[in-house]
This record gives structure tokens, C-alpha cells and sequence, in this order.
């Protein structure tokens, strides 16, 4: 009877142990379930929420970014705002951009991010001193902040500060190490400078990264241009590789060249004479072809073929020189020594644009050589070059205070 007793007591006991243990585990699963439910549910934090509306706005999903910027505006409005006025930027609304912009209140890394999209809101409207202010603030307080770099080289470069874009352009390339374009951009800003080592260098530092294949063949060509100027014809051809369907004028001239430059004339001629039959207007070939001609003495197609290369543009002093040389050995003295004085003339006012472009790069934001380099690119015939340093005058007015 006892031993039953403390059989029954014994098993009872066990019971209650097992259904504890139970009830414990049960305990333990709700809990679980009731945390994992809390972190399913609970949003994440606004910065990770701001990078993936961005992700969709990069994508072409604005409309979940816009779902994304309002459930930021409730508790997070200054993430709302950067992100609204990511969208707005992508929509071509730059002024309703910076109208969110100006309302975001944080003192840190947001008014950093707004600083540098509110540049960019700027540079679309053409407010440049403004823009450069952006720009400045956002390096004074983080120096190595691509966007920030990268503003202020549009900055400078729309003002013909080209010494000051290139040392942004290179900071730009130092901080991103597979981006092509800035060395593209380094490449041809010192093409313009007439410095082709170092425009060489950077377009084969631009072809060694990732570009898309139409800009890939552009700067082939333009890399192939500055080998050939530079007397290494073999390397252009080697550059251009053996493609010839769909080469641009430009790049069937360097092309040419090069095999002329190699004692090939007959390649040379056989490939500017296809290409000027569809690119009837093209200088680099026309001059090319006019050079050709008179090389071989057919002053009669040489000065033919000089004079359409000037009527498409008649400040190219290479066109002109020959131009002159065939007039003479036709024995029109006459057209000869008008030539010479447009040569020289042509000459006179290219080195005023080189001395005023030299000013205006020390000085970016002074109106006065901007506006006299706009006159004598209105006296060459460049009245895209003289609307572009107009504006930059106004700029600079704008920046000084003087605006009239």
C-alpha cells in the first residue's frame, strides 16, 4: 500500500515535471514568435529606407520611391525631403528640388547629402556661383567626397577654369579608380590645351576601365588623333584596330593619316575619298584630302578640296596655309595674298583667344575676359563659343554682385 503510494506520488511528480518542461518550451516558442513577429514588422532604419527608395529611383520605379519618401515623412521628414528631391531632380525639376532641400534641418551627414543635391540643382540652372558654394561646403566638410569633386569640375569647366577642373577631375579619379569618364574628360581637356602626352595618357587610362561600346570607339578615335599629331602612326592604327564600317569622320581621317604617315598613299586616298563622298562636309577629311593633293602636285583638286575644308571652317590655319601654297603654284597671286592676310589674321586672333584663355583660367569668375573672349569668338565665326562665355560672364557678374 505504500509502495503504491509512493509510486502514485512519484508519477505525479514526474507529470508535473514533464508538463513544466512543456509549458516552458511553449513559453520559449511564444516568445520567439512574438520577437520575430516585432522584427518582421518594425521598418527599417531611415537611412537603409532612403538608400532603397534611391535604388528604386535608379531603376525607373519612381512610384515606389515616392511611397518610400512619404512613409518617411512622419517621423524622418529630412530623409522625406533628400528623397524627394531625388525624385524631383530626375523628373527635370530642379527648382522644386531645392525647395525640399532648403527645408532639411540635420547639421550632419544630411546636410551634407542636401548640400551636394542641391548642387547639382544648381548646376542645372545654370546658378553656378551658387553651385560652387555648394559644392565648397560639402569638401570643407568632408574633403573627399566624390560629388562634391565632381560638382566643381562642371563648375569650373563651363567657366573655362580648365586647370581647376583637372585637378577635380583627377580627385575624382583618385576616390573611384574604375570610373573611365573623368580621365576621358582629363584626355580631352588636355587635347584643347595642346598637351598630348598627357591626353594620351589619360585616354588609354580611360580605355583600360569600363566604358560603353559608342564611347569606347570615340575615344579610340580621339586617342588614334593624338598619337598621329604626335608621330606615332603605327600606335594609332594599333588603337583603332581593324573595324572600319561605322568609323566616324574624325576617326577615318586619324585612320588615314596614319597610313599616309606609314608611306600607304594609296590606302590613304582610296579610304578619304569613300568617306568625303558621305561626309561631303567634314573637315578633318576635306583638309586631310587637300594636303594629299597637293602632296602629289594636283594643285588644281588641291586648292578645290582647301577651299570646301575652309568654307566648313575658315579659322583652320592648316587649310588656309595649304589653301595659299596651291594658289601660288596656280599663278593666282591674287587669291594667294588674300589667303595669307585671313591666315594671318585668323593666327593673330587664335593667340588672343589662347592669352585670354590663359586670364580667364587664373581668374574663374572675372566678367571682363569673358566677355572679350566672347567678342573675338564672334569675330572668328564661333557663335556657340561666344553664347557659351557670355554666360560665364554673367556668372561671374552674378557672383561679384555687379549685375547691371
Amino acid at each position: 500500500m505504500k509502495t503504491g503510494f509512493r509510486h502514485s506520488i512519484g508519477c505525479s511528480k514526474e507529470v508535473t515535471r514533464r508538463r513544466a518542461i512543456r509549458f516552458g518550451v511553449i513559453l520559449v516558442a511564444v516568445a520567439g514568435l512574438a520577437t520575430a513577429y516585432f522584427v518582421w514588422w518594425r521598418p527599417p532604419p531611415p537611412a537603409e529606407q532612403l538608400r532603397t527608395g534611391r535604388a528604386a529611383l535608379a531603376a525607373g520605379d519612381n512610384a515606389t520611391a515616392a511611397k518610400i519618401a512619404e512613409s518617411l515623412s512622419a517621423k524622418y521628414p529630412d530623409h522625406a525631403r533628400i528623397l524627394k528631391a531625388d525624385i524631383q531632380l530626375q523628373q527635370g525639376d530642379p527648382k522644386n528640388a531645392l525647395f525640399h532641400l532648403n527645408k532639411v534641418e540635420d547639421k550632419g551627414e544630411l546636410r551634407r547629402e542636401a548640400a551636394a543635391l542641391a548642387g547639382r540643382c544648381l548646376l542645372q540652372l545654370q546658378n553656378l556661383p551658387e553651385a560652387e558654394r555648394a559644392f565648397q561646403f560639402v569638401l570643407s566638410e568632408q574633403p573627399d567626397n566624390i560629388d562634391g569633386h565632381r560638382g566643381l569640375a562642371a563648375v569650373y569647366y563651363d567657366q573655362g577654369a580648365l586647370l581647376k577642373c583637372l585637378h577635380h577631375l583627377g580627385e575624382v579619379a583618385r576616390l573611384d579608380p574604375m570610373d573611365a569618364r573623368p580621365h576621358r574628360m582629363m584626355g580631352y581637356i588636355h587635347t584643347d590645351l595642346e598637351a598630348r602626352p598627357e591626353a594620351i595618357e589619360n585616354y588609354r587610362a580611360a580605355l583600360a576601365r569600363s566604358l560603353n561600346p559608342t564611347a569606347a570607339s570615340e575615344v579610340r578615335e580621339e586617342l588614334a588623333e593624338q598619337l598621329v599629331k604626335l608621330g606615332q602612326p603605327a600606335a594609332a592604327l594599333e588603337t583603332l584596330g581593324q573595324v572600319a564600317g561605322g568609323e566616324s569622320p574624325r576617326g577615318t581621317a586619324a585612320r588615314a593619316e596614319a597610313e599616309w604617315s606609314l608611306g600607304r598613299t594609296a590606302d590613304a586616298v582610296t579610304r578619304l575619298d569613300a568617306a568625303i563622298k558621305t561626309h561631303p562636309e567634314s573637315l578633318p577629311l576635306l583638309r586631310l584630302r587637300g594636303k594629299l593633293y597637293a602632296e602629289a602636285g594636283e594643285w588644281e583638286h588641291a586648292a578645290a578640296m582647301l577651299e570646301r575644308a575652309v568654307k566648313a571652317d575658315a579659322t583652320d590655319l592648316i587649310s588656309l596655309h595649304h589653301l595659299a601654297m596651291a594658289y601660288e603654284r596656280l599663278k593666282r597671286p591674287a587669291d594667294a595674298e588674300r589667303i595669307r592676310k585671313q591666315h594671318e589674321t585668323t593666327k593673330e586672333s587664335l593667340g588672343t583667344l589662347t592669352t585670354l584663355n590663359r586670364e580667364a583660367d587664373a581668374r574663374p569668375w572675372d566678367p571682363g575676359v569673358r566677355l572679350k573672349l566672347a567678342d573675338v569668338c564672334e569675330s572668328l565665326g564661333k557663335p556657340q563659343l561666344a553664347a557659351m562665355w557670355r554666360r560665364a560672364a554673367e556668372a561671374g557678374a552674378v557672383r561679384s554682385g555687379n549685375v547691371p
